[in-house]
């Protein structure tokens, strides 16, 4: 099977799937009305904008619009702990101003890449993932791979996961985890078996490229796999490489 070139898939995958971790969701503002006379909104249309408090957003700064998957959460693994949720990225709102006498800003909406409800959140804009390029790593730490940006493929080379590692544990942009594992295959296939088994050699098994570093996740792009990543599996920092 073919695939695109990372660097296009990078832009437009990450245009329309992303992810949000808590502080960030808290932090968001909602589209809360427009005076456009319609449901769905579409490029072009004004659209207010209400950011909790203490978090007014810039005039004439872009924000990203999108609809959170609550119905998904993702999980430390092996924890009820909510690290963040996935979203899916409808475009853009330019903020006209910064509604600081009602504490509702008026915005208007471009880029749609699908229409816009009211009750979509508005968030910092994503990153151009497509101008990253490796950074050798100041330190060394370990972590989990713990989603799949879009959950709905196989989380194969040129896909996007989210780590659990982040800023906090010293991750930067263009930083490489390596996926490893330990153990004897055939038995990880027949039994689910996903521990690692100290009594055997580690290998790497792909390469995740950190492309979109939050506090405590990563957004990183599978730059190389030699098979099908898991949920779970471990991934890892090693300082100078």
């Amino acid at each position: 099977m073919s695939h695109p070139a990372p660097a296009q898939a990078a832009g437009a995958r990450l245009r329309q799937l992303g992810f949000v971790d808590e502080g960030a969701l808290k932090s968001a503002g909602t589209i809360n009305g427009s005076p456009e006379e319609k449901i769905m909104l579409a490029t072009g249309d004004q659209a207010y904008v209400q950011f909790p408090e203490g978090q007014a957003p810039r005039p004439r700064a872009r924000y990203s619009v999108y609809q959170v998957d609550t119905q998904h959460p993702v999980r430390e693994p092996g924890s009820a702990l909510v690290i963040g949720y996935l979203v899916r990225v409808c475009g853009e709102v330019v903020i006209d101003d910064d509604g600081a006498d009602r504490g509702v800003s008026t915005g208007h909406l471009v880029n749609l890449a699908e229409p816009v409800e009211r009750g979509f959140h508005v968030g910092p804009l994503l990153p151009d993932m497509r101008q990253v390029a490796p950074k050798k790593s100041e330190v060394s730490l370990s972590g989990r791979v713990i989603a799949a940006v879009d959950p709905g493929t196989m989380i194969s080379s040129q896909t996007f996961v989210i780590v659990n590692r982040g800023r906090r544990h010293g991750v930067e942009p263009g930083n490489r985890f390596l996926v490893t594992r330990q153990g004897d295959g055939l038995k990880r296939m027949l039994e689910s078996w996903d521990t690692m088994d100290p009594s055997f050699p580690p290998h790497t098994v792909g390469e995740i490229l950190a492309v979109d570093v939050r506090d405590e996740t990563t957004v990183g792009w599978v730059s190389r796999g030699e098979r099908e990543l898991r949920v779970g599996d471990v991934a890892d920092l090693q300082q100078g490489y």
